[in-house]
């Protein structure tokens, strides 16, 4: 996952299980793999997976219900979910995948 600018303001543990803590910029990771000594063969984002998750999570989840039984947690996930929901529809939050290799 990654991130451009702030991240939204999930409730831990959520963030963590959607993969949103810590540095996700692009940039930061690419050069991370570069400095653990990987060439970087390709980058490549999933745009349209990242959207089929979010649809099929979407579909799945009641939120109605969880921010019922979570109390004031359910009010900051409800929040953070329509944070979410924005940053992944500006762009703002994406899905890529890196080819590395290292020699031997």
């Amino acid at each position: 996952m990654t991130i451009t600018g702030e991240p939204p303001a999930l409730p831990a543990p959520i963030d963590e299980l959607l993969c949103l803590d810590g540095p996700r910029e692009r940039t930061w990771i690419c050069r991370q793999i570069s400095q653990a000594g990987f060439e970087i063969n390709g980058v490549q984002t999933h745009r349209e997976d990242l959207l089929s998750m979010r649809d099929r999570l979407s579909a799945t989840l009641d939120f109605e219900r969880l921010q019922v039984a979570l109390g004031d947690r359910g009010t900051q996930l409800r929040d953070g979910a329509s944070e979410l929901e924005a940053a992944v529809k500006s762009g703002r939050i994406g899905y890529c995948s890196v080819v590395a290799t290292r020699d031997s």
